[in-house]
């Protein structure tokens, strides 16, 4: 199995955020700094991607297809943490969610993965994958709530080995059996 990462080929979905694509189509693991803004600290935001199709159908198994997500509390100073939900979506529709009320905590960036089984799919080729994320705003007073701003999102696809078994099993060859009759 070969893990194909994917990036956002679009921004379908993006409330209470400015920014665009470029803002978070790099790799989570070395994000570029970007990130798409909040514009109102206590208010949701929410941001949908698709991605393009990977070059082999995704691999069905538990925990085998991940998104990682860099995201950050929005940065204002003080205030609670908010959380977020991931949800996966295909072709603008919700299909399931993954993962609710993780808790971002860092003004800076944190990594979250978010793991899940191609079994899921509708369309088996992965065509449709869309990540959705929602930033739920923390409580408190108003002058205490933040919210999530993402800065990068990947979709670590697993596919089939393109080369096959690099370790196939090659059956012995049968000497014929020669009978010496004397």
């Amino acid at each position: 199995m070969s893990i194909e990462p994917q990036v956002p080929d679009a921004l379908l979905v993006q409330t209470n955020l400015t920014g665009a694509i470029t803002d978070i189509d790099d790799d989570p693991d070395s994000p570029d700094g970007l990130w798409l803004a909040e514009i109102d600290d206590g208010t949701d935001t929410i941001t949908r991607v698709s991605f393009p199709t990977p070059s082999d159908t995704p691999s069905v198994g538990v925990d085998l297809q991940e998104f990682n997500l860099w995201v950050r509390r929005s940065t204002t100073a003080g205030g609670n943490d908010p959380t977020m939900d991931v949800e996966l979506w295909e072709n603008g529709t919700l299909n399931t969610s993954l993962q609710t009320a993780i808790s971002i905590t860092s003004t800076t960036g944190q990594l979250v993965s978010v793991k899940w089984n191609a079994s899921l799919l509708n369309t088996a080729s992965g065509v449709d994958v869309e990540c959705h994320i929602i930033g739920q705003r923390s409580g408190g007073a108003p002058g205490d709530r933040r919210t999530v701003e993402p800065g990068a999102i990947e979709w670590n696809a697993a596919i089939p080995d393109a080369g096959g078994d690099p370790f196939p099993v090659v059956p012995k060859r049968l000497e014929p059996l020669i009978y010496n009759r004397s």
